[in-house]
């Protein structure tokens, strides 16, 4: 008789990313909030939560032209979130 092992397990990622993405939750759950739960919203919707938001995912990318391209991706963003909040 053959016995399988059902067990789940998932790889740890410790991509930069990754990293910086776990530092942001940190730094949100102090105040407590999420980046990743319902608190989204206050953080989307707050200018001064949002712009700490974007500058602790900006932190790290060295070149200037990709800072501003990712910046703009998230202003594009956060403006269809609430575009879509609205609808």
């Amino acid at each position: 008789m053959i016995t399988y092992d059902k067990r789940m397990s998932t790889k740890t990622v410790s991509d930069g990313f990754t990293q910086m993405l776990s530092e942001t939750e940190d730094f949100f759950a102090k105040q407590g909030m999420s980046v990743l739960g319902n608190s989204f919203s206050d953080i989307i919707t707050t200018k001064s939560f949002y712009e700490e938001y974007v500058d602790r995912l900006n932190e790290g990318i060295e070149n200037p032209d990709k800072k501003k391209i990712w910046r703009v991706l998230m202003d594009n963003s956060r403006a269809t979130i609430l575009q879509e909040g609205r609808s």
